[in-house]
């Protein structure tokens, strides 16, 4: 990772997403374009804000949008902050049109409605609706600064943090005797830094730079950079905690790509470790592999022999659902995991134990079921269910989440199909293995593999 880009502070980032924004290149349905059209009207508001933030895009909230779109209702979608888990709380904007619109089409659409809206009294005129422009705007610490400004102090808010939902909020001011803009108190601000030295983490006698290190602690940042110029990728910086003096203890991620990659990608690459971690026990499991392999292990061993048996594939959207529900600690299934996945129709198997147990465990337990059930009539003498779920031929990926659960006592695991089995067929045909595998998958230990 070439963390240079990670260490670029505000003011140059600002620089060059404004002359990136100029480039009109055929780009607005693409993950840039439908960031970029947005944060082209949020740096043009008016009146002008000091605190508008860059929108960045996020996977998770496409997925969730996407699938949402997927459904081509008119409606909001009410579980959006519940499908979005990384965020507590999520707007949404809608747009139809009866012909092909680009993303840009929509934000000018929404970005209207400034034409009805009053940011003085924060309310829309002439009963029209300024809903879809507020959300492009987060106006809470914008109304708190507002609010501020108006009493025309040059003391600090010191109710700043009771006045927004924030946990810590910060603060900086800047006086004139004309009218200036946002970018000119920012660049004021800025230009602290030489005044600022990284590393006694000091100021320069008689000077201030409080506000530049409110826009970035370059602490961290900097023993971050100079470790990862020595390109030693495999082993942590010992010396972290001397070399930090600010702080008692200094964790520390490491990530390598052959490839230049940006910090989110590193940031997300750690974060999908979650799904091997169980809270409950404090410990780590490759649970993708070992729910895999034990569901293949029992899908080819099924009998009577089946002739179109897929070999399964893990899929993360899969295993978020899966770890989502399962840490909400109820032993029902998820009745909206069709609405929360790209795939239409999705599968749902739960177990609980008291103890903790290893994957294929949990897959033996569902596997178990086959005793109660018949391959000639299809039928089952007692619940059977899971039992056809795990075997059913056409289900091609799968993803599970595992967590203990202090109501139940124990631990809760949750695995999600597609696309889901438990129609009133058979779960597979009876014949040589892979015989009847779909066309241009090969057979890899009597499973049909994708291509």
């Amino acid at each position: 990772m070439h963390a240079k880009y990670v260490a670029a502070n505000t003011k140059r980032l600002n620089v060059h997403n404004h002359k990136r924004a100029r480039d009109t290149r055929n780009l607005h349905t693409s993950k840039v374009g439908q960031t970029r059209v947005h944060n082209e009207k949020r740096r043009i508001v008016n009146p002008t804000a000091a605190n508008m933030r860059e929108l960045k895009w996020s996977d998770e909230l496409a997925t969730v949008a996407q699938n949402y779109a997927n459904k081509c209702v008119s409606g909001h979608n009410p579980y959006k902050s519940d499908e979005a888990e990384s965020f507590k709380r999520v707007g949404e904007n809608l747009y139809y049109s009866k012909y092909e619109a680009t993303p840009r089409k929509a934000v000018e659409y929404w970005d209207n409605e400034k034409n009805s809206y009053d940011f003085g009294t924060n309310i829309c005129t002439h009963e029209k609706t300024c809903s879809h422009y507020t959300q492009k705007w987060s106006a809470e610490l914008a109304i708190v600064a507002q609010n501020y400004a108006n009493k025309c102090t040059t003391e600090h808010n010191p109710y700043r943090n009771q006045q927004a939902s924030f946990q810590e909020v910060g603060e900086n001011l800047y006086w004139n005797t004309a009218q200036v803009s946002p970018s000119t108190a920012v660049d004021s601000w800025d230009n602290e830094k030489n005044y600022y030295n990284y590393g006694s983490n000091t100021c320069s006698p008689s000077k201030f730079c409080g506000h530049y290190t409110q826009k970035w602690s370059a602490e961290l940042a900097t023993v971050a950079q100079n470790y990862a110029n020595k390109c030693n990728a495999t082993v942590h910086n010992q010396f972290r905690h001397q070399q930090a003096p600010s702080f008692q203890t200094v964790g520390e991620n490491i990530y390598m790509n052959t490839a230049q990659v940006s910090p989110s990608t590193a940031v997300n690459d750690w974060d999908d470790e979650k799904f091997y971690y169980n809270y409950g026990a404090n410990t780590c499991s490759f649970v993708c592999g070992h729910y895999t392999q034990a569901h293949n292990m029992f899908r080819r061993n099924v009998e009577p022999t089946a002739s179109n048996m897929v070999e399964l594939q893990w899929n993360d959207g899969l295993a978020k659902m899966a770890d989502r529900w399962a840490r909400r600690c109820q032993f029902v299934h998820n009745s909206r995991r069709n609405n929360q996945s790209m795939f239409n129709f999705v599968g749902e198997n739960l177990a609980y134990s008291s103890d903790d147990r290893k994957a294929d465990s949990y897959v033996q337990m569902w596997y178990a079921e086959v005793k109660d059930y018949t391959f000639e009539t299809n039928g089952c003498s007692a619940e059977c269910s899971h039992y056809t779920q795990v075997v059913w031929a056409t289900t091609e990926y799968i993803g599970c989440g595992k967590t203990y659960c202090a109501n139940l006592n124990g631990f809760l695991v949750v695995c999600n199909y597609a696309p889901a089995g438990n129609y009133p067929t058979q779960p597979y045909r009876n014949c040589q293995p892979c015989s009847r595998c779909p066309e241009g998958y090969s057979c890899s230990d009597r499973l049909c593999r994708p291509p």
